[in-house]
């Protein structure tokens, strides 16, 4: 179905960021890309796709369908779309249009891709959200919608067009195990339907799950390919075996924090509802300095409404929150959010948010570069504006900034989510450091219960 040759991604000036590499996708068996953020992984899927940012170009040959597309016009590749070639994004609440139901946004890949009159395009879309267990969605709007169902509204959209090739760029992230497991079905049924699926991820239980082929790549190259039980199973390159330890699930224990002198948060007995559904009911708990609360649960569980709650940005139904701070200190609790894009202005440099952060705050210049050591970051990155740099970089910018305030808690709302593994072990040692040198507690939610205990001190299960 694919075949590529020699293709590579480099800027307009000659740096070469992707060094050529060649490969096969055979109909009906999967192809997926291992790799840590900035290994170029999703770079090497834009090319094939044809949609890399401005600034880079590709070189090589790519062959779909045996149709040599790499000859093709932007305008007759961009015809593709849809009918031929389809993208799963990564970050689906940026893709789907926010001013549309739900299902519209499906109906209209069945009207203007595939052809149908209206009433077949609406019964169509229907079925899809039935299918995936979302017919109570259908008139929702975007950001009305959990992270997982988000997803999968994407998913049926980008499928309606009735393309047999599927570019999953991390299609799994930010995802609870659940909601992960059925989005590796639904790409499943389309290797078993005799289709293409090409998938970018950092999970290794996602490539585990869709088996076929994987490609380890590595700092622009291809370091390891194989069957994928081989490859993850039994790794021939040093660099796929750090990967597959970077898993939670191979994560030591960290040692318990005992509840000693006065808590810096409590909450008794909170409750709260949505769209006249019960979220929780009757929750309490305490966090002392050094302390870190895990809270786990199913995509729209709540999780992220009780953190809202404790900081003050949602009201609770029942129930008391008592802070020991001041209200003049109130900025000493911090909120590290699930989607760094919700951080950062879009429109000017990052230097430009954090420099008006440190003035507010008067905060010195040594102190956001010792950060930014900390984390893994060039300071050269915060010369950019959010957009160009990897979801990845943003998350961990985003962790400086709030570890500039010194705060006493952090809610931190899924901080890993958009991470490749190793990252995200780093990160998660750079915040238990945090917890563990200045005595900050942390309320951590996270989908992977095997991440939270590896480190928190209590575990909270909506």
């Amino acid at each position: 179905m694919l075949v590529v040759k020699n293709l590579s991604v480099k800027t307009l000036d000659g740096n070469m960021i992707v060094n050529p590499v060649s490969f096969e996708l055979v109909a009906g068996q999967a192809l997926t890309i291992v790799g840590e953020t900035g290994s170029g992984k999703t770079l090497l899927a834009q090319a094939i796709a044809n949609n890399l940012p401005e600034g880079l170009i590709a070189e090589g040959e790519i062959y779909l369908h045996d149709q040599a597309i790499h000859t093709l016009s932007a305008d007759d590749r961009n015809a593709l779309w849809g009918k031929t070639i389809c993208v799963l994004p990564q970050e689906p609440t940026r893709s789907l249009d926010p001013t549309m139901h739900a299902i519209k946004q499906v109906k209209e890949g069945y009207q203007i891709v595939k052809g149908l009159n209206a009433s077949d395009a609406t019964a169509q879309a229907s079925h899809d959200f039935e299918s995936v267990k979302l017919p109570h969605a259908t008139h929702k709007y975007p950001f009305e919608l959990s992270g997982g169902m988000a997803q999968r509204v994407a998913f049926l959209a980008s499928r309606s067009g009735g393309a047999t090739f599927t570019v999953a760029d991390e299609p799994t992230k930010g995802l609870d195990a659940n909601r992960r497991d059925d989005i590796a079905k639904q790409l499943r049924s389309l290797i078993e339907k005799n289709e293409g699926v090409f998938t970018i991820t950092h999970d290794i239980d996602v490539a585990h799950q869709l088996g076929g082929r994987v490609m380890i790549m590595r700092k622009g190259d291809v370091i390891e390919v194989g069957e994928s039980q081989q490859v993850l199973s039994h790794p021939a390159h040093p660099y796929t075996q750090e990967l597959i330890d970077a898993d939670p699930r191979r994560w030591p224990k960290r040692e318990a924090k005992s509840n000693k002198g006065p808590s810096i948060v409590n909450a008794k007995n909170l409750s709260k509802s949505r769209g006249g559904k019960a979220l929780f009911s009757d929750v309490s708990l305490s966090l002392h300095p050094g302390q870190i609360i895990g809270v786990s649960g199913d995509s729209g569980c709540g999780k992220s409404t009780l953190g809202d709650m404790l900081l003050g940005l949602l009201p609770s139904d029942s129930g008391t929150i008592e802070w020991a701070h001041k209200n003049n200190e109130k900025h000493k609790a911090q909120k590290l959010f699930q989607d760094p894009t919700d951080v950062f202005s879009a429109h000017v440099p990052l230097r430009t948010s954090f420099n008006d952060l440190m003035k507010k705050y008067h905060i010195g210049q040594d102190k956001l570069t010792g950060l930014l050591a900390e984390l893994r970051l060039d300071e050269g990155l915060i010369d950019r504006n959010p957009d160009q740099v990897s979801g990845g970089e943003l998350q961990r910018l985003a962790i400086v900034r709030v570890m500039l305030l010194d705060p006493t808690f952090i809610f931190a709302d899924e901080p890993t989510s958009r991470l490749d593994m190793l990252t995200q072990k780093a990160v998660i040692e750079a915040l238990v450091n945090v917890v563990k040198h200045r005595d900050v507690a942390i309320m951590m939610v996270s989908h992977d219960k095997a991440l939270l205990s590896s480190v928190c001190d209590e575990l909270i299960t909506l």
